[in-house]
């Protein structure tokens, strides 16, 4: 099956919010564009096997198929709807974060 991304608003303004965070407050150029490219890499590896990455461990998260991928210090939290071929990506949390709340 041909799956396709669907990145939500708040993943957007997620990213957005830690790339600038990078570039401005680290005043670190270079591991911005580095996090770009890993993320635009992880997207890459969903539109080839959707599953590849674990289910979250929390309950609440586990029971609605939530999954996370590690991309440096950040969480990319997605789910996958194999009956519409979608792949959603949900959110981008600091790995030092409480997600499960926020989700």
């Amino acid at each position: 099956m041909v799956y396709k991304l669907q990145i939500t608003n708040k993943a957007e303004h997620d990213l957005d919010d830690i790339l600038g965070y990078i570039m401005t407050e680290l005043c670190n150029m270079q591991a911005a564009l580095h996090m770009a490219d890993e993320v635009e890499r992880h997207y890459n590896l969903l539109l080839n096997n959707p599953h590849l990455y674990e289910e979250c461990q929390q309950p609440l998260l586990r029971s609605s198929h939530y999954r996370k991928a590690v991309i440096g210090g950040y969480l990319m939290i997605y789910r996958v709807d194999d009956m519409a071929g979608i792949i959603y990506i949900e959110r981008f949390f600091s790995d030092l974060q409480e997600y499960a709340a926020k989700l």
